[in-house]
């Protein structure tokens, strides 16, 4: 029994990808395509469901498109909220923000989602914020062939879905052998897990399609430097370097008294007393010279 379940399912399989592309019917042989350059090619012949030359007709290119802007801005944070508030407004979202000071100035790098037929508004709005002009580039990915052999795979997979369902049910009607019936509810797990990955990875291209991402980086407009004397600050400058000396120079008198005094006092202290024994005996040896 085992044996002929594993030919049934193999057999259902096979037939399931036999489906995602039938075989034509036999018309002859049909001729070779002419070579370049050698034959000029025949004139197509317009034919329902197909196009001008002579291949089905596909469905909407799937593209995904990307972009990445490069600009200076007269003021970072205010860009930065705009360009926010312009995703939202346009029916997208904020899917990645960066913002950091470098010497007391503010950059800042945005991504954003919006929907791909309102890709080219969405770009000409964030470059009218720049001061200069900016530095673009654009990317397109088709991924329509990857899309529609998805789509061929899932449809095989949920077809050999079915026929195992099928072919459950009978097992059980059957034979109603609990080995049998595991063996094939195995194989429709393996086939429900392709399927759900399946679909998230279609789900997935849809989402890249139907929402396009333009990555911003934002730079601050440089400073104009004032190169007039202006005595006034010179005199604060001089203050404020007159008060940090100072300070330096109070930090090193504390740390003296606080390190060095103790230090000093407890080897000063034995060597008096030393001193002072080492005098007294000296002076005792002395003996006093009679006057005449």
């Amino acid at each position: 029994m085992k044996r002929l379940l594993v030919f049934a399912i193999l057999t259902l399989a096979i037939a399931g990808c036999a489906t995602v592309a039938p075989t034509p019917p036999d018309i002859g042989i049909a001729p070779l395509p002419p070579e370049r350059g050698l034959v000029e090619p025949e004139v197509p012949v317009a034919v329902p469901g197909e196009d001008f030359a002579g291949q089905p007709e596909l469905q909407e290119r799937m593209i995904v498109r990307t972009a990445e802007i490069t600009m200076v801005v007269e003021n970072t944070e205010e860009s930065l909220n705009r360009i926010e508030a312009l995703a939202i407004q346009l029916g997208g979202y904020v899917s990645n923000s960066q913002s950091w000071k470098q010497e007391e100035q503010l950059f800042a790098f945005i991504t954003i989602r919006v929907p791909a037929d309102r890709f080219d508004n969405a770009r000409q709005d964030i470059k009218d914020l720049a001061v200069e002009p900016p530095t673009e580039t654009q990317n397109t990915q088709d991924v329509t062939q990857e899309f529609v052999d998805l789509e061929a795979r899932l449809e095989n997979l949920q077809r050999t879905e079915e026929e195992l369902q099928i072919l459950l049910t009978e097992v059980r009607q059957r034979s109603g052998k609990v080995q049998d019936i595991l063996e094939i509810f195995r194989e429709l797990t393996a086939i429900r897990q392709q399927i759900e990955q399946l679909q998230g990875q279609i789900q997935y291209l849809d989402n890249l399609v139907a929402l396009a991402s333009i990555t911003v980086s934002l730079s601050p407009q440089e400073q104009v430097v004032d190169t007039g004397w202006d005595p006034g600050k010179t005199v604060r400058e001089a203050l404020h370097d007159l008060v940090e000396a100072l300070q330096v120079l109070a930090d090193i008198a504390i740390r003296l008294l606080l390190t060095f005094l103790p230090l000093f006092l407890l080897l000063f202290i034995p060597f008096l007393v030393v001193f002072w024994f080492v005098r007294r005996w000296w002076l005792g040896r002395i003996k006093p010279t009679p006057s005449i």
